[in-house]
């Protein structure tokens, strides 16, 4: 009996900790619902730069930093 009285009293206030929380948010925590799936990645937007097309020539800015990323 004497087990029986620590556990009911953190139930009773824990109880009263997410009633208090209930006014602040509004959302019951055994209520919420569960988040939606994320959307599959398909990769960068149509005018990202990394989808430019490979048949335009590089500028001088873009090669030296190629060349630098390739060297690592």
């Amino acid at each position: 009996m004497i087990r029986s009285f620590p556990r009911r009293f953190l139930r009773e206030v824990y109880r009263a900790l997410v009633a208090h929380g209930t006014q602040y948010t509004g959302v019951h925590p055994e209520a919420a619902a569960p988040p939606a799936p994320a959307a599959v990645l398909t990769g960068p937007c149509a005018a990202h730069p990394e989808r430019v097309c490979r048949e335009v020539a590089l500028t001088p800015a873009e090669r030296a930093l190629a060349r630098e990323l390739g060297a690592r």
